[in-house]
């Protein structure tokens, strides 16, 4: 299960160790790095220049996919007080980025600069329930099937008091699936229980074998889902038995 996890979409929040390798401009090789103080912000730059330019700089909670040689997917949750917080994801060709300047895009709430090398982009809302169809950039279409973790606020509305939202606030996984043009929200009740200021689920990925769903997070253990994303228990360490 942990191996799962271990190929699903690298959270900036976590200790990155696996390493992944892109093709830069003129075949480059790209690797992720951070420094100092700033560890939980990753950076991608060319291996050979490191004194060279950042082409693409992630902040806090940003998940990182390698699809390819040569292709990048992203995504994240915008930073902005609902309703106009989003779910974000960003396809890149990594063959065309150019390093970061003061000109570079900037927008408020997202975590995520860059300069070039975007193929598509897509705005997911974070208030879904079910199944629904939402439409990809044809870029996109080509994209496996992805789950996403979203926090939302339950019965958000324009009047919805501030002091009310901690009490509202819920854990979504969403299963995006840019070739059907659709997005199925599975709604974590159970995840209320676990998640505090200091505890949050933190990654899910479906095991392709079985189908069932795995995940785990800051202070949260190893837990299974079925494919549904109901709770089906915590996953225990178990110690070989002893040879007698």
């Amino acid at each position: 299960m942990k191996r799962v996890l271990g190929e699903s979409a690298r959270l900036t929040n976590l200790d990155w160790t696996r390493a992944d390798i892109l093709r830069g401009p003129r075949g480059a090789r790209l690797f992720w790095t951070s420094y100092g103080d700033a560890g939980w912000e990753k950076l991608l730059q060319d291996a050979r220049h490191l004194m060279g330019g950042v082409l693409l700089r992630l902040g806090l909670h940003c998940y990182a996919l390698k699809l390819s040689e040569d292709r990048l997917l992203i995504w994240r949750q915008t930073r902005v007080a609902p309703p106009g917080d989003v779910v974000r994801m960003s396809f890149f060709d990594t063959t065309t980025m150019q390093p970061i300047g003061r000109s570079s895009k900037r927008r408020s709430g997202d975590p995520v600069i860059y300069e070039s090398g975007l193929l598509a982009e897509v705005d997911l809302p974070t208030n879904l329930e079910g199944l629904q169809t939402h439409a990809f950039p044809p870029v996109m279409a080509g994209i496996p099937d992805q789950l996403v973790l979203v926090h939302a606020i339950e019965g958000w509305n324009p009047r919805l008091p501030k002091r009310d939202w901690k009490a509202g606030r819920t854990t979504v996984i969403y299963s995006v699936r840019p070739s059907r043009s659709e997005i199925e929200a599975f709604p974590l009740e159970w995840a209320r229980s676990v998640e505090g200021h200091f505890h949050w689920i933190a990654r899910v990925a479906r095991d392709p074998t079985t189908g069932k769903m795995v995940g785990d997070g800051a202070g949260v253990r190893l837990f299974l889902l079925d494919d549904r994303a109901n709770f089906l228990g915590w996953v225990w360490k178990t110690k070989p038995k002893a040879e007698t």
